[in-house]
């Protein structure tokens, strides 16, 4: 089978670009990358985890915070805590 234009043998791509990569080197590559791409997925998904049982987590009730109106009220001792 005749290469085209486009097509470049080993001992060619020394001399005219870089050198081609074997299909085990590449293997490799592929190999190290999807490992660490399955680490970081690993990491993410237990800090997914931990934020969703964070939220789940039922809560203690929240007092809420005075008016300021109310808070004024009772700074010059006009009203305790009398709305207006």
């Amino acid at each position: 089978m005749p290469a085209g234009p486009n097509c470049r043998t080993e001992r060619q791509s020394h001399r005219d670009g870089p050198p081609l990569l074997k299909e085990e080197t590449l293997a490799k590559i592929v190999d190290a990358a999807q490992s660490d791409v399955a680490t970081q997925l690993g990491s993410l998904e237990e800090t997914v985890l931990t934020l969703a049982e964070a939220l789940l987590r039922p809560h203690a009730p929240q007092i809420p915070a005075p008016r300021e109106a109310s808070r004024e009220a009772c700074r010059d001792g006009s009203g305790e805590g009398s709305r207006i």
